[in-house]
Parts: C-alpha cells; sequence; structure tokens
C-alpha cells in the first residue's frame, strides 16, 4: 500500500538536497549525458529513494540511488 504522504517526504528530502552539492541522482543509460539537468528534476527522486547519499570517486560527486 502506498501511503498519501509519500510524495511530500520525498520532495522534502529532494529540497534538503539541492541546499547541499548534491549532484542529482543515477540516470538510466545515457539519459545523464542526453539531458543535462535531468539527474536534479524531482521526477527522478520520485522512485524510493536510497535515504543516503552516495559518494562518486570518479566524478567527486554525491548522488542518490533510485529504485
Amino acid at each position: 500500500m502506498i501511503r498519501t504522504n509519500l510524495p511530500w517526504k520525498v520532495s522534502a528530502l529532494h529540497e534538503a538536497d539541492l541546499k547541499t552539492d548534491y549532484a542529482g541522482v543515477f540516470l538510466p543509460d545515457q539519459s545523464g549525458k542526453k539531458y543535462k539537468n535531468a539527474a536534479k528534476d524531482f521526477i527522478w527522486q520520485w522512485f524510493s529513494p536510497q535515504q543516503s547519499l552516495t559518494w562518486v570517486t570518479e566524478t567527486q560527486e554525491r548522488k542518490r540511488i533510485i529504485s
């Protein structure tokens, strides 16, 4: 069962991320290269976001895994 307050929790998490040096979420395939700002768009945050950020050594960025 999906809780009705889930979108608000995801939205609050996304807003908090944007206030930091958050690079966005990991995007499928080449989407991140084709759409440069997509990783920070709210629509991508919607799918069960991981609670903590992941440090990506290669790019020196913090990203969130979505599932």
